[in-house]
């Protein structure tokens, strides 16, 4: 069991943002083109920062990278070797290093795959979103319709070392039974990792555009919500280990390193276009457009439009995010000395009479929600800070 002391993980990730996508997805907020014109000179600029931060890692390597999008591998197979050269000095070197790579079902050719089984630790995060192609039209989805359980096995066959992830989103046509018998199909065929979502209206997406004409259910995102819930909870009931909010894992080797490391407060650097970074208390996100990002590392200027040093406040609501997403919970030894004196417990029975706690995992070291809880968090990460002040 983790104290107080040992909260916070140590070691730096490694996120890379690879922005170029053939297609743009209706749901997608994401800044990606998808034209490769101007790919040359991002591999160039994000060889420069790259160049810039790999001094960190002189005497101990990243405990993780992670490959985003976008989607990496449908580049031209010389640009993703360019930009596994690139990211050389990132590959984590220890034992049980992850480098988690994001894809599209349909850009896992021979050729990829060829290149995938030559990767240690290689990790695929695969954007399945919909169990049919009804739901892929629903949601706005560009990419052809692929049987994740299919998609499994052909994986299985030819990167038998890998550990396997998919998505998929709660959307408009998303039938809670379909899912269900989709997931516990995939743990029967040996899946690592599940990630479920419910779909989120964001905007400046073709999505939002589709809700304000009235082309989509009128409450579709409160809808999914509530079934989402339901999928969540049946989820863990056949064998799922939901270790965060949305993700789902078969085992305790098969959570996503890099993101629990990130949730659970750990530092992180960030490369590319539109990339996040925290390090310590200092946060920065690199310019969210591709030309942007070239035009400035081209002129020899910062890449970052937007930095900051984190208030205690602010640090906190990260941590508490950050950790009570999780199904380790929150150091209740923290929560203690943050709150006001003998409020800690006051505030513990309140959880309980509204039956947020997870009594098979709370102690007096930490604080663990249930599912309910999970889908009650922003609640009750204001109801921290309410007694904090």
């Amino acid at each position: 069991m983790r104290g107080v002391g040992e909260d916070i993980p140590t070691g730096t990730g490694v996120y890379v943002q690879v922005p170029f996508c053939p297609d743009r997805c209706d749901y997608c907020s994401i800044p990606v083109s998808v034209s490769t014109a101007i790919l040359p000179r991002y591999l160039e600029a994000l060889s420069v920062e790259a160049r810039k931060v790999a001094g960190l890692f002189h005497t101990d390597s990243p405990v993780s990278l992670y490959i985003g999008g976008g989607s990496p591998l449908s580049l031209p197979r010389e640009a993703f070797l360019r930009l596994l050269e690139i990211l050389t000095p990132f590959f984590p070197m220890a034992s049980g290093g992850e480098v988690t790579i994001e894809s599209r079902p349909e850009d896992l050719n021979s050729e990829m795959l060829s290149l995938l089984r030559r990767i240690p630790g290689v990790r695929l995060s695969l954007g399945i979103e919909g169990g049919s192609p009804e739901e892929l039209e629903s949601l706005g989805r560009r990419s052809a319709f692929v049987d994740p359980l299919s998609l499994l096995k052909r994986l299985r066959k030819n990167i038998p070392e890998a550990s396997i992830s998919m998505d998929l989103i709660v959307g408009e046509e998303s039938r809670s039974t379909d899912i269900l018998s989709t997931a516990r199909a995939l743990l029967d065929g040996g899946l690592d990792h599940l990630s479920v979502y419910p779909l989120v209206i964001e905007s400046r997406t073709v999505l939002s555009l589709r809700k304000d004409r009235g082309e989509t259910h009128e409450n579709l995102e409160e809808w999914a919500a509530e079934r989402w819930v339901d999928i969540c909870q049946a989820l863990s009931s056949f064998g799922w280990q939901r270790y965060e909010v949305s993700n789902f894992s078969r085992d305790t080797e098969s959570v996503c390193r890099h993101n629990l490391h990130v949730w659970q407060g750990g530092d992180y650097l960030g490369l590319g276009a539109g990339a996040h970074q925290r390090m310590g208390r200092r946060r920065r996100e690199n310019v969210r457009s591709v030309s942007d990002y070239v035009r400035l590392i081209e002129a020899g200027e910062n890449s970052y439009g937007k930095g900051e040093a984190l208030e205690e406040d602010s640090y906190d609501i990260e941590y508490l995010y950050g950790n009570l997403r999780l199904s380790t919970g929150v150091s209740a030894t923290w929560l203690r000395k943050k709150l006001p004196d003998n409020s800690y417990d006051m505030f513990y029975l309140e959880l309980v009479r509204i039956d947020v706690v997870d009594h098979t995992r709370t102690n007096s070291h930490r604080l663990v929600l249930n599912d309910r809880g999970f889908s009650m968090l922003d609640s009750l990460v204001m109801m921290v800070l309410e007694r904090k002040e």
